[in-house]
């Protein structure tokens, strides 16, 4: 079907509802900070002056085929390409969505994740996805599936292999119409259908953090957490205090199960490289998970979290969370003490004995790093100077070494 009628299928199911169709977006420099989505103007109809729950309805109703078209949708459908979370966007408010957690994977990290996971179950095999959102590691994953002779046979067989939670009814929802249009497209099936909301019965709200009876069916698990700072309500044993919350989200999926289920997933950085969730890292270790590091950078222009991919699984052999291409080399933490927030310049008595240390904001940027003598004393390469430290004395400088700190 041209893009045309692709368009035309969504543009009559918005007519239908009164409300105008979402079209192109160009991001701006502002998005790209993490601000607010900019669109092409003179081709924006006010999506985020209408609530989301609208979007969804006018959704809804072009997946289940009652709007007219030039037959079935195809792959480069708006609801199939992104549109549904440009409107999700612009309907809510960027501090909201970082609150809750609400990013979502995009079809890239997708499709590495549905990969993977594909490999280490089996052919028949239930796949979950704890914390669904608008269903992008579903949709990856239903694009593995065979499809059937009807559109009712293949949302039938597919809805007996894909589960999936998340507290919002209407991104369950969304997940449902994605995945209706994706069998649409994928079989050419123009059939009516009468309700959305029934399709995908394993597909519903619930809480990732509670055993829910649809994620103990399943045999692996497709996973992209909140990323966000969180208080747990109960204190977990591999820390204290404020965590991410990719990690209460992951301890949980995997303490249910005597021998934890295969999961691919995107998680932040911090969980396998910082030093507060050493312990957390010991914890899944000592499970007997395994995984390997992908590293993907920052997950989305919205989303100031650096991320990677893995694929946790249960084995005797293999390390957790280990770069292979990674070089041996040697680190700060190799010849000093390394600790966050110890030292507090602007809040320090002033009381006792001076003592250098580096403070992140008035220490100049390093061109590079280079070791002279057994002291191991590291200069500027730029500029062949001392570093300027706050000590006591903010004019004071002196060599940074091991034998000094």
């Amino acid at each position: 079907m041209p893009a045309a009628a692709a368009t035309g299928w969504l543009e009559t199911a918005f007519a239908s509802a009164g409300i105008g169709l979402l079209r192109a977006e160009t991001e701006s420099a502002h998005a790209e900070q993490g601000q607010t989505d900019t669109f092409t103007p003179g081709r924006t109809i006010g999506v985020s002056l209408m609530a989301f729950e609208t979007y969804v309805e006018a959704a809804v109703r072009a997946s289940q085929g009652d709007t007219p078209a030039d037959g079935a949708p195809t792959r480069d459908h708006p609801l199939l390409n992104g549109e549904p979370y440009k409107a999700f966007r612009q309907a809510i408010d960027l501090a909201k969505r970082r609150d809750a957690g609400t990013f979502f994977s995009g079809p890239a990290i997708a499709s590495l994740l549905a990969e993977s996971l594909e490999a280490e179950v089996s052919e028949n095999a239930v796949v979950a996805d704890p914390t669904c959102g608008m269903g992008d590691l579903l949709l990856a994953y239903a694009d593995r599936l065979p499809v059937a002779g009807s559109l009712c046979e293949t949302i039938r067989l597919w809805s007996e292999r894909l589960a999936g939670l998340d507290l919002r009814e209407d991104l369950v929802r969304m997940t449902k119409v994605r995945l209706v249009m994706l069998a649409r497209a994928r079989g050419g099936f123009g059939d009516l259908i009468d309700q959305i909301d029934d399709t995908f019965p394993m597909i519903q709200m619930g809480d990732a953090l509670s055993k829910s009876p649809v994620l103990q069916k399943a045999e692996g698990f497709l996973f992209n957490p909140p990323f966000g700072q969180t208080l747990p309500k109960t204190k977990p044993a591999w820390s204290a205090g404020q965590i991410n919350a990719a990690a209460l989200f992951l301890d949980a999926l995997v303490g249910g199960d005597a021998r934890p289920k295969p999961i691919a997933a995107v998680l932040p950085e911090v969980l396998r490289s910082g030093s507060r969730y050493g312990r957390f890292r010991d914890h899944l270790a000592g499970m007997g998970l395994v995984g390997a590091v992908h590293s993907q950078g920052r997950f989305d222009p919205w989303t100031d979290v650096d991320v990677f991919t893995t694929l946790l699984k249960p084995a005797s052999e293999g390390g957790l969370w280990r770069d292979p291409d990674a070089p041996a080399k040697v680190t700060v933490g190799s010849d000093f003490t390394v600790r966050v927030g110890a030292v507090v310049p602007h809040r320090h008595e002033a009381a006792g004995p001076e003592r250098p240390y580096l403070c992140a904001k008035t220490t100049p940027a390093w061109d590079g790093a280079s070791r002279r003598g057994s002291a191991g004393r590291l200069r500027e390469r730029s500029s062949n100077r001392r570093s300027s430290l706050s000590a006591g004395h903010p004019a004071q400088a002196i060599d940074i070494a091991p034998s000094r700190l």
